[in-house]
């Protein structure tokens, strides 16, 4: 039997487009291997998104420029970001409010870690949401074998 014009074939689905998006970091190592890490487990679950994860080591102010410089140089390239994200501590950063004022008027999400990163590693291990000094809070992730030298420790899959 024939087909019928406009009767042809039907294609595969069409896949969604990844979200590209761009996560910048205060800290150099624990905070992009924890969003790599992250990225990875959501891709294996069959998330559509692409994360470009940087360090900076630097103040607030720092990161949230390099965001906008970095999702500046995507746009140019024709490859923009869907989201952009900046991640810093709340420490004793004179620059904080500044580079609040920047991410609101560039449209960066500025996520501000109260006290510091380790404080995610954590929650992910355990269920208490107590307060902990900086030195406990580092004490508690090596305990729980969560970091070893301000990396995050391979057995850490949560």
């Amino acid at each position: 039997m024939a087909r019928q014009r406009g009767q042809g074939r039907k294609g595969r689905p069409r896949r969604n487009e990844a979200q590209r998006i761009l996560v910048v970091t205060e800290g150099t190592k624990t905070e992009p291997q924890y969003i790599e890490r992250l990225n990875s487990h959501m891709r294996s679950k069959a998330s559509t998104a692409i994360v470009k994860s940087v360090g900076v080591g630097k103040d607030p102010l720092h990161v949230v420029q390099k965001c906008v410089s970095l999702r500046d140089a995507a746009v140019k390239r024709k490859k923009p970001y869907d989201v952009c994200v900046c991640l810093v501590d709340v420490d004793q950063h004179e620059t904080l409010q500044e580079a609040a004022q920047l991410a609101d008027t560039e449209a960066v999400s500025l996520l501000i870690t109260n006290l510091k990163f380790e404080t995610w590693l954590c929650w992910h291990a355990e269920d208490k949401r107590s307060a902990l000094t900086s030195s406990e809070l580092d004490h508690r992730a090596e305990k729980l074998e969560l970091v070893l030298d301000k990396s995050i420790s391979p057995p850490f899959s949560h």
